[in-house]
């Protein structure tokens, strides 16, 4: 058996932090059961989830979805980012990534398993999975799927507008000559 003591310095450190590191290991499992609908239900509002994550303070660059539909098992590879803006603080740019399975286990009443397979805080995973189900549950009560976000419309650039024009209005007043013009105009008074 070797001992803490018998280790070279760098053995030690490892096996030290060992402890530490293992709760950040990012597995969290979280179960949910779907009493009142059929499997087939469930695994449409899965996958439907899966696939038009809704998030309200995040917004979603990445979403690669992989559906094993034999198997009843899905696959995400995600990416989510946010500011957080604070009073007396710049804003916080925040970037989360997300590798998790959702499985569809053949249980009466249906229930599924979201399987965190990423490194992060197990919490975090578990937060992530409930919002999962919430979303599931949601959309099996009734509430509308949820939508893909509008397509970026093409935006057009404003073209400059055309140099105006001279254009003559004809006028019915008769034109004062020059000289009427220069009569009718009081002479400055000097500069003192």
């Amino acid at each position: 058996m070797t001992t803490l003591g018998s280790m070279n310095v760098p053995t030690r450190i490892v096996a030290a932090m060992l402890p530490l590191a293992l709760p950040l290991a990012g597995c969290a499992t979280v179960r949910q059961s779907f009493p009142g609908s059929t499997a087939d239900q469930v695994w449409t509002a899965l996958v439907v989830v899966a696939e038009r994550p809704q998030y309200d303070d995040w917004t979603v660059p990445t979403n690669e979805v992989w559906v094993d539909e034999p198997n009843r098992r899905i696959e995400v590879y995600r990416r989510l980012q946010r500011v957080l803006y604070r009073p007396g603080a710049g804003p916080h740019h925040e970037r989360r990534t997300w590798r998790f399975e959702i499985r569809l286990e053949p249980t009466d009443p249906p229930e599924a398993v979201f399987e965190s397979r990423g490194w992060g805080v197990p919490a975090q995973a578990q937060i992530e999975g409930g919002r999962y189900f919430s979303d599931v549950l949601n959309l099996l009560s009734g509430y509308p799927a949820p939508q893909p976000p509008p397509a970026p419309q093409p935006t057009t650039v404003p073209q400059p507008l055309p140099a105006p024009q001279p254009t003559t209005v004809p006028s019915t007043q008769p034109r004062a000559s020059p000289e009427t013009f220069l009569e009718t105009v009081a002479p400055a008074p000097p500069d003192d």
